[in-house]
């Protein structure tokens, strides 16, 4: 099973117009000479669009088959998990009032309805975190390594029973919802 989630399509129509804004009134109100204008303008042209590669273009990919668990965020982060390095994996209802609300983020996008990245949660932990939408149910995926995975997003239910059908109970799995 492989899940690709992206940013709601909301954020390329919005950022290019925030962007031609800022350039327009950085090209009407400099008037310290046209060359200095122009590298300005071309330099918040350069970080418009290594913001907007980053930010919105690249996919997060969440890959589940027999091998184990293999979670891409954004082209930066590539986690990739055998069975046996998993040690328990539950289902948490309502997460966010149960200390895995995510605080600050460490490496990741922070969109509203769309967070990815490496997260410091309420409760101090530091998490992997995929969330797609307004859910308040997560999957959370905790490895021998001493790190989490949390994952909210549209179809969980599925994506969490698609996990326990790979995984084995012996190994430590926990089954059942919490």
């Amino acid at each position: 099973m492989e899940i690709i989630l992206r940013p709601s399509i909301i954020f390329p129509i919005v950022l290019p117009i925030v962007f031609l804004f800022i350039l327009l009134q950085v090209s009407k109100n400099w008037s310290k000479g046209k060359y200095i204008r122009n590298f300005i303008m071309t330099v918040v042209t350069i970080a418009f669009l290594v913001f907007f590669f980053i930010s919105v273009i690249q996919k997060t990919t969440i890959d589940i088959n027999e091998s184990g668990l293999n979670l891409k965020i954004k082209g930066y982060i590539n986690l990739p998990l055998s069975w046996d390095d998993i040690k328990s994996v539950h289902y948490q209802k309502n997460y966010k009032d149960t200390g895995y609300k995510p605080t600050t983020p460490r490496a990741g996008s922070n969109f509203p309805g769309y967070n990815v990245g490496y997260f410091k949660l309420e409760n101090k932990k530091l998490v992997y975190f995929v969330l797609t939408g307004f859910t308040d149910d997560a999957v959370v995926i905790e490895t021998q390594k001493g790190f989490c995975i949390l994952m909210s997003f549209k179809n969980l239910t599925e994506t969490y029973e698609v996990i326990l059908k790979y995984s084995n109970t012996e190994r430590g799995i926990k089954k059942g919802l919490s």
